[in-house]
């Protein structure tokens, strides 16, 4: 892959009904498409842990940064609901789970991480499941300027490699960009609900001295984002 001096910020968000809170994580220098891919995949992790404390609407869980956890991510709390029975033979096949609700890391520490009930659809408690699902990962890689197609490409095509990610197809992306002057939160989240995605990267690429100053903004779905 051809060789780029990429300057990274990024910003994690949660696209919801109220406007978005910009969350910069940035900048970072990576010297290669390959790098920013990575970058990028780092911020979906495959992880679950166990809720150990909770103390009003904050919620302490057993995983930190060895298991890649960053501040701003977004957490499914459940937990284990009634056992599900085969209904010719009475075998246990599992247990339904109880969607409890989200959670946002606020502290990342090496095996232990704090975060911020954002909502709530049972009161959790201790001994309650959390987790960044390990399906893939529906997102849509959209460009906030047309410079530089060909690294936004060499970046959807390296998404896509990963094996994390199924990338949205660009001309849907573009059909459903087509005259849609404002690209702010609102218009991210309408694309997320109307074609059932997870996250949308927002990539901006601007000439600076030379280099290709990239701004890429992560924004999830909340929900939709966990199993």
């Amino acid at each position: 892959m051809k060789k780029v001096l990429i300057i990274l910020v990024v910003a994690l968000l949660s696209a919801t009904a109220s406007a978005a809170i910009e969350k910069p994580l940035g900048p970072e220098e990576f010297g290669s498409v390959d790098e920013l891919a990575l970058a990028i995949e780092s911020y979906f992790p495959k992880v679950q842990g166990e809720v150990k404390e909770i103390q009003g609407d904050r919620v302490t869980i057993g995983l930190g940064k060895n298991e890649g956890l960053l501040p701003g991510m977004l957490l499914t709390l459940w937990r284990d609901g009634a056992e599900i029975h085969h209904p010719v033979t009475g075998v246990v096949l599992g247990r339904a789970e109880e969607n409890i609700g989200t959670i946002e890391i606020v502290t990342a520490g090496e095996g232990v991480s704090t975060a911020a009930l954002i909502k709530k659809v049972k009161e959790p408690r201790k001994g309650d499941r959390a987790r960044i699902t390990p399906k893939k990962i529906n997102l849509a890689v959209v460009p906030l300027r047309q410079d530089k197609p060909e690294v936004m490409q060499a970046l959807t095509d390296r998404l896509q490699e990963l094996g994390r990610f199924t990338v949205f197809d660009k001309d849907k992306v573009a059909a459903f960009l087509k005259d849609k002057k404002k690209k702010d939160s609102a218009l991210i989240q309408a694309m997320m609900e109307v074609n059932h995605l997870d996250a949308v990267v927002a990539v901006g690429i601007y000439p600076a001295d030379g280099k290709s100053l990239v701004s890429v903004r992560i924004f999830t779905a909340g929900q939709s984002l966990h199993s």
